[in-house]
This record gives structure tokens, C-alpha cells and sequence, in this order.
């Protein structure tokens, strides 16, 4: 197994960032202490750079804290790590860089004077060339507690009639920032169909059969397994860029009209 290849920050002065884009978040709580001390979870994929993915972890230890940022599947480049908005420093992934090996970002209060906690706060991976966030966490777990959540929704489709043999079900689960979205759908006339979530095409879906197909949506990206590709669908493992909480869900044919839908996926 190769070496994770690491880049330490390039950092910035601390007064500037706790006097400006960090003010109110990671400077106001760099003093606050919490029970646990070490927390880590998944990093969210735009879908900017596909496949790739990440995770953070910040660690509490006597005298000193530790946020170290771990991706795989980027491009070689430059990347801003931001924590609450404000730049905290960078890291670059070099050429020759494989998929499966890991660039390190690393900030380390024992090397740094720069104040920063992250928990509560967003942490974003932007790409310096374009611009775009590759890679984020909305809100970095506060404590275990918050770490632990798991979310787990599963919902059946409704029929529109327009096919009365059609049927399926979605299943949304969420564990330590790590999501997946899967779908089951079975008796469809075979042809192309469309997944639209809250008005917007995600993803289309390819039926050469009335059996049960099954896709399902990752936020960590999975190599199709084999015999997958006997299926008709050459994406059975995707990418998940979307959350589909909160949002009308429908399978539709060609010229929009609605096979199957689910009026508002709920939220919790």
C-alpha cells in the first residue's frame, strides 16, 4: 500500500483571519473544549471532479489540535482549504497522482499560531484553477453525538398509471457524512427514463427488461462490480451529488411524462 502523500498548509497570519472571514466561527470557539476528542467525517463530492472524494478529521489533545483533510481522485493542481469560510491554507496534488493514493492537507496548532476549530462550521475543498468547490461538509459535527447521527429513509413510488405495472421504491441513508440514494423500479416498458429530483435530471436510466432494476448513488464513488454491465446500465454505481430530502422524486419517458413519483421525499 503506497505512502499517503502530504501537504502541510501554507498558512496564513492568524490575525487576519480571525479578524475577518473567520470572525464568529472558528476564532470564537478556539477556546471552547469538547468531550471528544477526535472527530472525522466524509467530505461531500460536487460531482466538479468525478470520482473524487475525502473525508476530515480534527483531532483535540492536550495543549494542541489537529485538522488534517484527505482526498482521493482529484486532479493535479493547487486546492484551497477553507473552514468557515475563510482560507486556512492549501495543498497541491502532484502529477502522477493515482486515484486510490491520498493528498494530505494537514494544519497543526503545535506549528502554527493560527486559531481554528472547525466543529460546527463548513469545510470546503476549492480548486484554484477553476475556482469550484470540489469537495465539503455543510456543518463539521459539533460532537459524538452529532458524528453518530444516521438518517435512513425509505419510501415507495407512486404509480401514475401510465404504466399500471410499474412500481419502486427510493431508499436515502446517511452515516458519518457518507450518503447513498437507492432506487428500485421493476415492470417498466424497456427504454431510456429519467430520475428528476425537484424539478431537475440527475441521472437517466436504461430498462432493457420488466425485472427488477436497481441504481444506486454514492457519495463515495464504487467501481461497478462484476456482471454489472449485463444489466443495461453501464452507471449502476454513480456518483451522488444531489440530496434528495425535501424534493418531489419522479421516473419519467421521454417528453417528461411522470411513470412513477414521490410527492416530497421527507426530510428525517
Amino acid at each position: 500500500m503506497k505512502r499517503p502523500r502530504r501537504a502541510f498548509a501554507y498558512l496564513f497570519a492568524a490575525a487576519a483571519l480571525c479578524a475577518g472571514a473567520l470572525a464568529g466561527t472558528p476564532c470564537a470557539h478556539a477556546a471552547r473544549e469538547e468531550k471528544a476528542k477526535s472527530l472525522q467525517i466524509h467530505l461531500e463530492p460536487s460531482g466538479a471532479t468525478p470520482g473524487a472524494w475525502g473525508r476530515a478529521k480534527y483531532r483535540v489533545g492536550r495543549g494542541h489540535r489537529r485538522l488534517a483533510i484527505e482526498t482521493h481522485g482529484l486532479h493535479p493542481g493547487a486546492y484551497d482549504v477553507l473552514v468557515g469560510a475563510g482560507a486556512v491554507g492549501s495543498f497541491e496534488v502532484t502529477e502522477g497522482t493515482v486515484p486510490d493514493e491520498a493528498s494530505t492537507f494537514v494544519l497543526d496548532s503545535r506549528q502554527t499560531a493560527l486559531l481554528f476549530d472547525p466543529r460546527g462550521t463548513v469545510i470546503e475543498v476549492v480548486n484554484q484553477a477553476s475556482g469550484m468547490t470540489e469537495l465539503s461538509i455543510g456543518e463539521f459535527p459539533a460532537n459524538k453525538r452529532e458524528e453518530m447521527e444516521q438518517s435512513r429513509i425509505r419510501l415507495d413510488f407512486k404509480s401514475t398509471d401510465v404504466q399500471p405495472a410499474a412500481s419502486g421504491s427510493a431508499e436515502f441513508r446517511s452515516y458519518k457524512g457518507r450518503s447513498r440514494f437507492v432506487i428500485k423500479v421493476a415492470g417498466l416498458a424497456p427504454g431510456t427514463y429519467e430520475l428528476v429530483i425537484g424539478g431537475t435530471p440527475e441521472a437517466f436510466l436504461r430498462v432493457v427488461s420488466l425485472d427488477e432494476v436497481e441504481v444506486s448513488f454514492d457519495t463515495i464513488p464504487e467501481k461497478p462490480e462484476e456482471g454489472d454491465e449485463d444489466l443495461g446500465d453501464e452507471e449502476l454505481h454513480r456518483l451522488l451529488t444531489f440530496d434528495p430530502r425535501g424534493f418531489p422524486v419522479s421516473l419519467t419517458r421521454e417528453g417528461g411524462v411522470a411513470i412513477l413519483s414521490i410527492d416530497m421525499y421527507p426530510a428525517r
